[in-house]
């Protein structure tokens, strides 16, 4: 039974992951409407209320996200179950 939840738990992580990255991409968007020529990291969205002290800062893993713009476009990763950037099982 316990390796049948193996697969249950990590599909739960991804998911929550997912869920967190979708909230902080919102926090970065709302960010930017308020200083259009800034890209915020963690610190900034949290000291500016974009993000209340509830709002879990980290992936399913317990690793930061990265956040990162590129001209109007906001990106919010994880580095997945591996805990290593640059391979597929990063989230977006």
């Amino acid at each position: 039974m316990t390796v049948a939840l193996l697969p249950n738990l990590e599909r739960a992580s991804i998911s929550a992951t997912e869920d967190g990255v979708e909230v902080v991409r919102n926090a970065m968007t709302m960010y930017r409407l308020d200083n259009p020529r800034d890209c915020p990291d963690m610190e900034d969205l949290l000291d500016g209320e974009y993000i209340n002290s509830t709002t879990s800062t980290t992936d399913a893993w317990d690793m930061d996200f990265e956040l990162s713009c590129e001209g109007r476009n906001l990106y919010v990763m994880s580095a997945g179950p591996d805990g290593q950037f640059g391979n597929d099982d990063d989230i977006q």
